[in-house]
């Protein structure tokens, strides 16, 4: 189950849990299904909001690497092979927009 929190300008919010569904997958959902001028853009809150990871200036592999070892120090080990599943599904972009998806980026 992936849990979720959307959070717009406006007040609006969607939470919740899917089966097999990537955060990165939601948040798109999320997106066209709720934007607009008036809103402004959506801020979405990570699976684990309270790990914080500094990625600015990492490559990929480095910042599933940093990830991986924030997930495992805060004691959600259980959750590293599906964060490396998702992140690796896709491009490079989607490498860091999963990693913005699972843990607190700087």
């Amino acid at each position: 189950m992936t849990r979720f929190a959307f959070y717009c300008k406006c007040g609006a919010s969607w939470k919740g849990s899917a089966p097999d569904s990537s955060p990165v997958a939601l948040k798109s959902l999320w997106l066209a299904v709720h934007s607009g001028p008036a809103c402004g853009p959506t801020t979405p809150i990570p699976k684990y909001p309270n790990v914080k990871v500094q990625l600015s200036g990492t490559d990929g592999i480095r910042a599933m690497g940093k990830v991986k070892w924030a997930l495992r120090a805060s004691g959600h080990a259980d959750e590293v092979g599906a964060f490396i599943d998702e992140a690796m599904s896709g491009d490079h972009d989607h490498v860091l927009q999963t990693c913005k998806a699972w843990v607190t980026v700087s």
